[in-house]
């Protein structure tokens, strides 16, 4: 048998000439697949780095546009002029006295806020607008004598009011400050002050701000128009001003300063026609089970009552003949007059109306004629209503 050395010897040379190009394939395609990772992360940071240079691009815009708003502050001529649409004279009347005093509205709904010592003790107010326009306290939203403020709505309202904002920023001892209101009966009176402390833990802001009669109530505000506080007393010595810090109020609850609900969802107008008649109906009528199904658990306002329970507004409503010595009386509506406008989820019946009665005593006025207000909830009940007499004879 013939043997050849040398044929192993190929053999290996073979498997070894193979086994390290099959290696070096591999490592020629893990070296690509590196490479690709590592393009892809470089591609990946250039992405970073741009959006890295366009964020602060964005950011140097930002930052020109806020030191603008500051360089461009309003001037208080400014300020005043848009800040004096949402201040209000407020007239209150008690037994036979008489006050006065301001308000401003904070809400386009007409949700207000004043002093409580203004409104103490008063059987009847009145607002009124820089315009001259004149408005009722629909609604007592809350009140506290000891922090002195009264939370009010007005009305009737036919259309968004101006409204005054809330700061949300604490104004700071030595900032500038100012306030619009109504002293001594002065309509739109501009005062400006600083801010001189707190006192009463926070509750109260001290100020240079003037503060005299009739401006009680009023807003004091920051030089950007919004409220910091309510203006509620002043010395006449030592320039000392005091304001109801508007941070003790939550009123957060009551009002949203942006919005108001679209007017959709409306009622017809022939059920709210049929709604006037079946009231001035029951009345006339004595039908006190229909005045129940008619008025809202609690009403916001009773003719010159707040926040009347039902059962209070049908007992009241049960001694009204006896009380005026009414023997008869009857109710004519002139419907030509009557405007209907929703708020939110509250429709505002304003309308006037012709009222007859037989007295007992025939020496008191027996022919009125009235403007009334009714104001009716999405359920159809009637959660306000109240009148003021045109004319009496």
């Amino acid at each position: 048998m013939n043997f050849n050395i040398k044929t192993p010897y190929y053999l290996l040379l073979i498997l070894i000439f193979v086994s390290c190009r099959n290696e070096s394939q591999n490592n020629n395609s893990e070296l690509y697949k590196h490479q690709e990772l590592i393009d892809q992360k470089n591609r990946e940071l250039e992405l970073k780095e741009k959006e890295l240079l366009l964020k602060e691009s964005e950011l140097a815009l930002l930052k020109s546009e806020l030191n603008n708003k500051k360089t461009k502050k309003k001037s208080l001529n400014t300020l005043y002029e848009e800040v004096k649409k949402s201040v209000y004279l407020i007239y209150t009347k008690s037994n036979n006295s008489f006050g006065q005093g301001s308000a401003f509205v904070v809400s386009p709904d007409g949700i207000a806020i004043s002093n409580f010592h203004v409104f103490k003790n008063a059987s009847e107010a009145i607002a009124i607008n820089e315009e001259g326009q004149e408005f009722m306290i629909t609604e007592i939203i809350e009140t506290n004598q000891d922090e002195d403020y009264i939370i009010f709505k007005i009305g009737p309202i036919k259309s968004p009011l101006s409204y005054l904002k809330i700061s949300g920023d604490v104004a700071k001892i030595g900032d500038d400050c100012f306030t619009v209101g109504n002293p001594e009966g002065l309509t739109q009176t501009i005062s400006k002050g600083l801010i001189s402390s707190y006192r009463d833990n926070n509750r109260l802001i001290q100020t240079t701000t003037e503060i005299t009669h009739g401006s009680s109530g009023g807003p004091l505000l920051n030089l950007e128009g919004n409220v910091i506080g309510i203006t509620t007393s002043g010395l006449n010595k030592a320039n000392l001003n005091f304001a109801v810090n508007i941070k003790s109020l939550y009123l957060d609850k009551y009002i949203n300063q942006e919005k108001i609900l679209p007017k959709d969802n409306y009622i017809p107008e022939k059920k709210l026609k049929l709604l006037i008649s079946n009231y001035y109906n029951a009345l006339s009528n004595d039908d006190f089970s229909v005045l129940n199904q008619l008025y809202a658990s609690n009403l916001n306002r009773y003719y010159n009552k707040f926040d009347v329970p039902i059962i209070d507004a049908i007992n009241l409503a049960k001694s009204y003949k006896e009380k005026y010595g009414i023997i008869n009386l009857r109710h004519t509506v002139d419907w030509n007059t009557l405007k209907i406008n929703k708020i939110n989820d509250v429709y505002i019946l304003e309308f006037k109306m012709d009222y007859e009665t037989l007295r007992e005593n025939k020496d008191k006025p027996s022919k009125f004629k009235l403007s009334i207000i009714i104001e009716v909830n999405s359920d159809l009940k009637i959660q306000s209503i109240y009148e003021y007499i045109i004319s009496k004879k």
